[in-house]
């Protein structure tokens, strides 16, 4: 932020319980920088009352159950592309991504090099399931504010800085109700009580009541809270180290080309259509033709396409004998080709089951504007 500026922040909550801490946040950086701090992004009732106008409403990330989730993923995917692109637009000083790790996660692949600081509030319970968030987490961000005071060390392990900023249970009326008269009306006793409150449905209360399963706390030592940080930027450079040229371990697929002669019909085919994301284009003048990489995130962990508009290309590609296909995984391969059928998309191959080999695969063919086919497999 340059001196002298007003500070901008860009907020993004999935779900009601961050939109009541993006509330709190927003009213707490008031306090500290002052009126002038400006806000922008995604919130509900609480953030939009504090003044936040929001990008699209918060309603339609808050899904919960499988079937709800894999009906609205392209429609989620292009929402996570929208958020990416108003982050690149408005250049915030920071962005402040609230729970909702699956939206937070493919807004900062869709990001690239974006000049703000990543900041990421609520950390994934690595202490009770799946210990690596922590280090994929400390690659995409630059700073982590967690709930709980012994949460800290499992992160600063893995090169985070983190903060523990408290939990915003306590800022509530929670800590001054009757607990005596709470016991006497459910009949609880008044020895030791522990209160089991799973989040997530069954699955979530499975894996993380499972025994033995537990990561080590980093460092041990007692749960007691942490110094707070400098926020500083992370290196997210994502640089490999260098093997020897033997070496094929460290090798990726990193995208196919195809030419096409009509870009922008193209680029709408594959962003819109498809959901994917425009990650990067470029002009060459002096060769007379242009490049962009489509996909559902960046190279660095994905596969992408590349198109190639040469500008003097008039007529239709000869597609030829041996290109065969592109491929594309769905939830829902039959209600997908639905929604492009009245887009007009071609669908040479309808939905349905493989024909060969008594297989369970449900697939369909589609084309993109230059006669590209795309098969879309259903995968749940």
């Amino acid at each position: 932020m340059q001196a002298g500026t007003s500070p901008r922040i860009f907020l993004v909550a999935g779900e009601p319980s961050g939109d009541e801490i993006g509330d709190r946040l927003m009213s707490a950086l008031r306090t500290v920088a002052g009126e002038d701090v400006r806000f922008a992004g995604i919130g509900g009732k609480a953030m939009t009352a504090r003044g936040l106008r929001t990008l699209f409403p918060i309603e339609e990330l808050s899904v919960i159950g499988l079937v709800e989730v894999l009906l609205r993923t392209f429609s989620i995917i292009r929402r996570m592309s929208e958020t990416a692109g108003a982050i690149q637009r408005l250049s915030p000083d920071a962005v402040v991504t609230i729970d909702a790790p699956a939206f937070a996660n493919g807004v900062w692949r869709r990001l690239g090099g974006v000049d703000a600081l990543l900041i990421h509030y609520v950390a994934p319970t690595v202490w009770a399931w799946r210990a690596g968030r922590g280090r994929k987490l400390a690659a995409r961000i630059d700073h982590l504010l967690v709930l709980l005071p012994f949460e800290p060390p499992y992160f600063e392990a893995e090169g985070l800085d983190c903060t523990f900023v408290g939990h915003p249970g306590l800022e509530t009326e929670i800590g001054t109700r009757d607990g005596e008269a709470f016991r006497a009306s459910h009949g609880i006793g008044a020895g030791p009580t522990i209160g089991l409150l799973p989040r997530g449905g069954r699955n979530r209360a499975r894996r993380t009541s499972a025994a033995g399963k537990k990561p080590k706390r980093p460092g041990g030592g007692s749960d007691t809270g942490c110094r707070a940080p400098e926020v500083r930027r992370q290196d997210r450079t994502g640089s490999l180290p260098m093997t020897d040229a033997a070496d094929k371990s460290s090798y990726r697929f990193l995208h196919t080309m195809i030419r096409v002669r009509d870009l922008e019909k193209s680029l709408d085919f594959y962003t819109r259509h498809l959901g994917m994301n425009l990650l990067r284009r470029r002009e060459f003048p002096d060769g007379r033709f242009t490049l962009a990489f489509v996909g559902y995130g960046e190279e660095t962990d994905n596969t992408v396409i590349e198109l190639t508009h040469n500008w003097d290309q008039e007529d239709a590609y000869d597609l030829g004998s041996a290109f065969g296909h592109l491929a594309v995984a769905v939830p829902d391969v039959y209600e997908t080709c639905e929604a492009l059928e009245k887009e007009g998309v071609a669908i040479p191959r309808p939905p349905g089951p493989m024909k060969f080999g008594g297989s369970q695969t449900h697939m369909a063919f589609i084309e993109d504007p230059d006669g590209y086919r795309v098969e879309l497999i259903q995968r749940s």
